[in-house]
C-alpha cells in the first residue's frame, strides 16, 4: 500500500477523534523531518510528535496513539458484555379492553305536520 493511502487513513482516524494530523512539508528523503507526523487537538494544542527541530512521530507511532483508546474501549465493552444484564421488569397483564358499543344514528326527525 502506498504511503499516501496510509496518510489519508491516519488523517481520517485523527479527524474522527477530533484531532488534526500534521505532516512534514519536506519532500526530500533524508532531510529534516521528512516523513514525520504530529497530532494536535482542534484548538491547536500539540499532543504528539512535536520537537524542537520539527516533527518527530512516525506513522506507526501516530497509528498506535490513535488506536490506543479504541482498544481500551473495546476491552471495556467486552467486560460489560460479560456482566449480567439488569433484570427486566415483569410485564403487567394487559387491561381488559372496554367493550365496544355500536354507534347508532340518532333517529331522523319526523317531518313537521301542517
Amino acid at each position: 500500500m502506498s504511503d499516501t493511502g496510509r496518510d489519508e487513513r491516519l488523517r481520517e482516524a485523527a479527524a474522527n477523534r477530533g484531532l488534526k494530523l500534521v505532516k512534514s512539508r519536506i519532500r526530500t528523503p533524508g532531510k529534516g523531518d521528512y516523513g514525520r507526523f504530529g497530532l494536535t487537538e482542534a484548538g491547536g494544542k500539540k499532543l504528539l510528535g512535536f520537537g524542537g527541530s520539527g516533527l518527530t512521530a512516525t506513522a506507526g507511532e501516530v497509528e498506535d496513539y490513535l488506536h490506543k483508546g479504541a482498544a481500551t474501549d473495546w476491552k471495556a465493552s467486552l467486560r460489560a458484555a460479560g456482566a449480567k444484564a439488569p433484570p427486566r421488569p415483569k410485564k403487567r397483564p394487559a387491561a381488559e379492553p372496554e367493550p365496544k358499543t355500536k354507534r347508532t344514528r340518532p333517529p331522523e326527525p319526523e317531518p313537521a305536520r301542517t
